[in-house]
C-alpha cells in the first residue's frame, strides 16, 4: 500500500513541477516581450488584462490537451508539436477573447507577436 502512495506523490510533486515551469517559462517570455516591445506594463491595464487572460486559459488548457501527462514512450517531436500547439491556441484564444471584448485596440501588437515567439522559443528550451 504504501508503494502506491509514494507513486501518487512523485506523479504530484512532478506534474506540481511541470505547472511552475510552465508558469516561469510565461513569465520570463512576458518579460522579454515588454523589453523589446518598449511598452509600460505598469501604465497599460489592457495589456495587464491580456497577460492575465493568456494565463488563465494556458492554465485551463494544458491539463486538457495532456502536456502534463507522462512522455515515456513517446516521441520527443511529438510533444514538443503538442506544446507548440497548446501555446500556439493558447494566444490565439487570448487574442480573439480580446478582440471580443473590444479592447484588442490598445494592445500593443509588437508586445503579441513578440511574447508569441518568445513563448515559443522558451517552450522549446
Amino acid at each position: 500500500m504504501e508503494i502506491k502512495g509514494h507513486k501518487i506523490e512523485y506523479k504530484n510533486i512532478m506534474w506540481l513541477i511541470l505547472r511552475m515551469f510552465d508558469v516561469v517559462a510565461m513569465l520570463l517570455s512576458c518579460v522579454i516581450a515588454v523589453n523589446f516591445s518598449d511598452i509600460s506594463l505598469m501604465e497599460d491595464k489592457t495589456t495587464q488584462i491580456l497577460i492575465v487572460l493568456v494565463f488563465l486559459i494556458s492554465r485551463s488548457s494544458y491539463p486538457m490537451v495532456g502536456v502534463y501527462r507522462p512522455w515515456r514512450g513517446e516521441k520527443r517531436s511529438k510533444e514538443l508539436g503538442i506544446i507548440i500547439l497548446t501555446w500556439l491556441v493558447t494566444m490565439v484564444s487570448a487574442t480573439a477573447l480580446s478582440y471580443y471584448i473590444d479592447f484588442l485596440n490598445s494592445v500593443s501588437s509588437s508586445f503579441l507577436f513578440t511574447w508569441t515567439i518568445a513563448g515559443l522559443l522558451t517552450s522549446i528550451v
